[in-house]
C-alpha cells in the first residue's frame, strides 16, 4: 500500500484539479462576478464538476476521466462566447485560465499514463 506523500506526488495534477475546482465555484463572489447569472451558474457548475471528478480520481485513476477533464478546459475556453458573457473581463479571464490549466493538467496525465505503459 502507498503512504500518503506517495500519492501526493503521483497525483498532484488531480489535488491541483481539486483546487482549481473549489477555486472556481468560489470565484464569482470573490472576482464579483455574481451579478452575472450566466458567468457566475458556469463557474459554479463547472467548478463542482471538476472538483469531484478530481476526487474520483484520486480515489481510482481512470483514463475516461482525464478526457473528461480535457473537454471541461476546452467548455471553461469556449464558454464565455457559448453563453455570451465574454464583455465581463475577470469572468473570461478567470474561466479560461482553469480552463487551459486544467485541460492541460488532463493531457499531461493521459501522457504520463500511455508513457508508463510504453516503457513497461
Amino acid at each position: 500500500m502507498r503512504n500518503a506523500s506517495e500519492v501526493l506526488k503521483a497525483r498532484w495534477r488531480d489535488i491541483a484539479n481539486l483546487f482549481l475546482g473549489g477555486w472556481l465555484f468560489i470565484s464569482p463572489w470573490v472576482l464579483t462576478d455574481a451579478p452575472v447569472p450566466a458567468a457566475a451558474w458556469n463557474a459554479h457548475g463547472t467548478g463542482i464538476v471538476i472538483a469531484v471528478f478530481a476526487v474520483i480520481a484520486l480515489l481510482a485513476f481512470y483514463e475516461w476521466e482525464e478526457w473528461l477533464g480535457v473537454l471541461f478546459g476546452v467548455w471553461l475556453v469556449a464558454a464565455p462566447w457559448t453563453l455570451d458573457f465574454a464583455v465581463i473581463g475577470a469572468a473570461v479571464w478567470n474561466q479560461i485560465a482553469v480552463g487551459v490549466i486544467v485541460g492541460l493538467m488532463a493531457l499531461w496525465s493521459i501522457y504520463d499514463i500511455h508513457d508508463v505503459q510504453a516503457h513497461a
